[in-house]
Order: C-alpha cells, then sequence, then structure tokens
C-alpha cells in the first residue's frame, strides 16, 4: 500500500494521505473479490479427495474456501481500517454500509464457485484462465486510479461489474454511501447467479464423480 500510494500519488498527483486511503480501500475490496473468484473456481478440485471417499454436497466445498477467505478478509480489514485512521480518514456511520455490501459480495463469490467450481473440475485450464482475466482486470478496473480521472469517458467504468463490487466495499470506507447503481448491478449479478446455479447444481452433482 505504502509503496503503491508513494509511486502513483506522484504520477497522478494526488495528496499521499488521501490516496493511501483510497489505494488501502481499493486493495482490499480488490483482493477480497478476486480470490473468492479465483478460489471458487478450484474448491472443487482442491476438494477432491473428500469428494472420492465422502459423498458431501458440492456446497460444502465452496462454502470452505469462501469461509477461508471471510476469515483471511477479518485480518485485513483489521489492518486497513487502522492505517486509515491514523492518516486522517474519518468513518462515520456510513461505514457500517460495509457489512451489508461485504455479505452481497459473499453471495456473489459463492454463487460463482458454484458455478465456476464444477466446470472447472471437467476443464482444469479454467482457473488459469481466470488468473489471465483477472491479471488485465485489475488495471481496467479503478484501483490505482480514479474513475474521475476519465473525464469525459468516465461512464466506461460503469459497464465494469468489478468496479460496482469494488465500490460497494470502498466507498463505505471512504465516509461515502455506495452508489445506488452498485448495489443494484451487485443484486442484480447474484440473481442472474443464483438462477444459473439452481439449474446446474443437479447436473454438476451426478457427474462430478466422473470429472474427478
Amino acid at each position: 500500500m505504502f509503496g503503491l500510494t508513494l509511486l502513483y500519488a506522484e504520477i497522478f498527483h494526488m495528496p499521499f494521505r488521501e490516496y493511501l486511503s483510497y489505494i488501502g480501500a481499493g486493495l482490499l475490496a480488490w483482493n477480497f473479490m478476486a480470490i473468492l473468484i479465483m478460489e471458487g473456481s478450484t474448491s472443487i478440485t482442491e476438494g477432491e479427495g473428500i469428494l472420492k471417499n465422502v459423498p458431501v454436497p458440492l456446497s460444502v466445498l465452496v462454502f470452505r474456501a469462501l469461509t477461508r477467505n471471510i476469515i483471511v478478509l477479518g485480518h485485513n480489514i483489521l489492518v486497513v481500517g487502522i492505517i486509515l485512521l491514523v492518516f486522517g480518514q474519518r468513518l462515520d456511520f456510513s461505514a457500517f454500509l460495509v457489512i451489508p455490501a461485504l455479505i452481497l459480495v459473499s453471495i456473489l463469490g459463492f454463487l460463482f464457485g458454484m458455478i465456476a467450481g464444477p466446470i472447472s473440475a471437467r476443464f482444469r485450464d479454467i482457473p488459469q484462465v481466470l488468473a489471465a482475466i483477472m491479471s488485465v482486470a485489475f488495471f481496467l478496473t479503478p484501483i490505482m486510479w480514479n474513475i474521475n480521472q476519465l473525464s469525459a469517458r468516465a461512464s466506461l467504468a460503469w459497464y465494469n461489474p468489478l468496479y460496482h463490487m469494488i465500490e460497494l466495499i470502498r466507498a463505505p470506507l471512504l465516509g461515502a454511501p455506495p452508489p445506488l447503481e452498485s448495489w443494484l448491478v451487485v443484486i442484480g449479478i447474484n440473481i442472474l447467479l443464483f438462477i444459473i446455479a439452481t439449474f446446474s447444481l443437479g447436473y454438476f452433482q451426478r457427474r462430478i464423480a466422473l470429472w474427478l
């Protein structure tokens, strides 16, 4: 956080304290979301030994990966929160909006794992493809840079669903409520993933033993 802030604050001519808070909250949100996506895709293959010996539901393995990352988030958010307070970031009542935001993103990660996990068990290259996509998405998502720096093209970031997931978590930590559009986008994605996961779960559960 400090290294990136020293570099990019100079490049973008931003005040160090303000930019440190922005990057810290952004990286916290990105790391949580990205690792949910990546580990969700490997949650089934990671539990291959369990599935070959015990007939557990696929959801148990996905939930195990989610729980592990929520515990890691608890450590990270404590450190980032202390840094924000030390460097003058005021946390008001809007900061409590981070709780429903994290719940929504966690649900999204769980549903994504329920879909991508079994598919990755069938096609083992999927996690590598996702890793490549996320590497590029990091630079295309307003984490190191601010959406306002796009000026006339700021609307382009609004078409990036990852931006809305990040903003749901970052905005409350910076003392502002997340935009209504971000709530609607993330809720909409959750509904879509829930529908896909509901209709595909039976198919995956019956065939997962063959794919492993």
